[in-house]
C-alpha cells in the first residue's frame, strides 16, 4: 500500500492534481457519468422510471419574480452552482427533466452546453400521456 501511494504520489506530483483528477474521472463507470438534472421539483413528484444516474435539482421551492433583479440573482446563483456540477466530472449523457417555468430549463440547457457540448435528453410530461423524451441530435439531424 505504501509503494502505491508513493506511485500515485508521484504521478500527481509530475502532471498535475487537475490532471491526474480528470484521468480518475474518466476511468469511472459509465453508469455513474450520466446526469439528470431536474429544473424544478415544488410542485409534482418526478417518477423514478425518469431519472438516470446522478441526479440533480436546480430550483425547489417558491423564486422570488417580484422583479427583474431578483429573478436574475437567483438564475445567477443557481447556473454557477449548475456549473460547478458540470466541471465536476466528464459526462457522457445529460438528462434535463423539464418542471417548473420554462425559464429554468431554457437557462439550464443553454449552460450545459456551453459548458459540456453535450446535446442534452429532455424528459417532458404530457398529462394524460405521460412522459416523453425527446432526444433530437441538433448537430446530425438538424444543422448539418
Amino acid at each position: 500500500m505504501a509503494s502505491m501511494n508513493a506511485e500515485i504520489q508521484q504521478i500527481v506530483d509530475d502532471i498535475g492534481v487537475e490532471a491526474a483528477l480528470q484521468i480518475l474521472r474518466r476511468a469511472t463507470p459509465a453508469s455513474s457519468k450520466r446526469l439528470t438534472i431536474v429544473a424544478d421539483d415544488t410542485m409534482h413528484k418526478i417518477p423514478d422510471s425518469v431519472l438516470e444516474g446522478e441526479v440533480y435539482v436546480f430550483s425547489s421551492g417558491a423564486i422570488d419574480v417580484s422583479s427583474d433583479a431578483s429573478l436574475e440573482s437567483y438564475l445567477v446563483d443557481r447556473l454557477r452552482a449548475l456549473a460547478d456540477k458540470l466541471k465536476h466530472d466528464s459526462w457522457l449523457k445529460i438528462r434535463i427533466v423539464y418542471s417548473g417555468h420554462a425559464v429554468l430549463a431554457a437557462q439550464i440547457k443553454l449552460l450545459v452546453y456551453r459548458i459540456t457540448h453535450l446535446e442534452t435528453e429532455d424528459v417532458a410530461y404530457f398529462g394524460a400521456n405521460g412522459y416523453r423524451v425527446v432526444n433530437i441530435a441538433m448537430r446530425g439531424d438538424i444543422v448539418s
